[in-house]
């Protein structure tokens, strides 16, 4: 009988790199993307099929899903791409549409919009049937169960504003900042962008507003900014928090910048002082939306011009990004985030709980996100996080923050 031969040693090792390529190519590839087939994200490798559904209970809805309507369009161009797009809203006055059945039956891949204790649980069965939910600044996290299989996706409003105030303070030369945020899910996340785009080129310091410290907290820390050497002041927070801090300072004699997010422009802000109180040197993140200031918001004024022949305005802008974050999700399904953009969704108040798979819902964070602590001035909304990416997260990265 025949001996078999002896198989070379670099031939063995040829083969089982060849299939340990193989297989990591397939776990990477089919195996995503056979689990995205069973939550209904891909049919094939070429379609993506997917349904949305839109909560929003404002009178924004209708600038705010024009631009839903403009990223779909543009995404619909795209060969092989196939979107299918319903709108709920909820409103006491006009009542809410049938939730279950808007859809068809069928599930909701994912749903965007902005969620308040009013709308959660008239909206259930969409986030108990979302894989994937975009939510807008405001949303609180902590108002939805922790059973729903979902995770959130930062839109860009707080990217916009945050970077606006970031261009206010460049452009007024500010060297020493002192930054005071309200600590709740609607700014924090504006607050947290703005501290990762300023923290290395400015001298930052902060302090944070909170129900359990502001009555007797807060004149004392205002009082501390004014006698330090301080540029200005940035403020997050709500229109009365703004104005009530604006006519301490007046009273005191500051008359720095004070610049603040998009509160500022509202008409409860500018009425709460009456015709003769002085505005001058105060800045607001609204104030500098204008959509020529980029190459990029440029080009989608014009696009969206050219679709409705009207002017954009901030919420047409959230709109449409997420749309385009939600479709970059289902794009990179299995990668992660880029950095800043995954800190400043763990970090800020947008991070929905109860992940039940090994892989967020929406393909971006590798994470399984099993429970999560409240918000920490100082340390960020930090969840328990699992798995080999957990060490991404280090304390180091709030280093260059410090209160004052």
């Amino acid at each position: 009988m025949m001996k078999l031969k002896r198989i070379p040693y670099f031939l063995l090792l040829f083969i089982t790199v060849l299939v340990g390529l193989a297989w990591f190519h397939y776990s990477r590839t089919d195996f995503v993307n056979m689990k995205a087939n069973r939550y209904g994200y891909l049919k094939d490798k070429n379609v993506r099929d997917v349904n949305i559904g839109v909560v929003w209970p404002f009178k924004d809805l209708p600038t705010y899903t024009q631009g839903i309507e403009l990223a779909l369009s543009e995404i619909e161009k795209e060969k092989g791409f196939s979107y299918r797009f319903k709108l709920h809203f909820k409103d006491e006055k006009l009542g809410e549409t049938d939730i279950w059945d808007f859809a068809n039956n069928k599930k909701i891949v994912a749903a965007i919009g902005f969620l308040n204790s009013g709308s959660v649980k008239a909206c259930a069965p969409i986030l108990g049937e979302a894989e994937v939910l975009v939510l807008e600044c405001g949303t609180n996290p902590f108002l939805l169960e922790r059973n729903f299989q979902l995770t959130a996706g930062n839109s860009y409003s707080d990217f916009y504003h945050a970077d606006n105030i970031k261009g206010i303070v460049k452009s007024l030369g500010m060297k020493k900042i002192a930054v005071i945020y309200k600590d709740t899910e609607y700014c924090n996340g504006m607050f947290t962008l703005f501290s990762f785009q300023i923290g290395k080129e400015k001298d930052f310091y902060y302090t944070s507003i909170n129900e359990y410290n502001e009555k007797s907290y807060v004149e004392p820390i205002y009082d501390r900014i004014v006698d330090t050497e301080f540029d200005g002041i940035v403020f997050f927070g709500y229109s009365e928090d703004a104005s009530s801090l604006l006519k301490h300072l007046r009273k005191i004699g500051y008359r720095k910048p004070f610049i603040g997010n998009e509160a500022l422009d509202t008409d409860d802000f500018t009425k709460s002082f009456g015709s003769s109180f002085d505005l001058s040197n105060v800045y607001c993140s609204s104030y500098d939306t204008t959509f020529d200031s980029t190459p990029e918001l440029k080009a989608f004024a014009e696009r969206y011009r050219q679709k409705f022949n009207s002017a954009p305005d901030q919420w047409s802008l959230c709109g449409y990004s997420a749309i385009m974050l939600l479709k970059k999700a289902i794009d990179n399904q299995g990668s992660l985030l880029p950095p800043l953009l995954y800190r400043s969704i763990i970090y800020s108040g947008h991070t929905i709980l109860g992940l039940k798979y090994e892989y967020a819902a929406n393909g971006l964070l590798k994470l399984n996100l099993t429970s999560s602590k409240k918000w920490m001035p100082g340390k960020g909304f930090i969840p328990f996080l699992t798995g080999k990416d957990s060490g991404d997260y280090e304390d180091s990265t709030w280093q260059f923050e410090r209160r004052f």
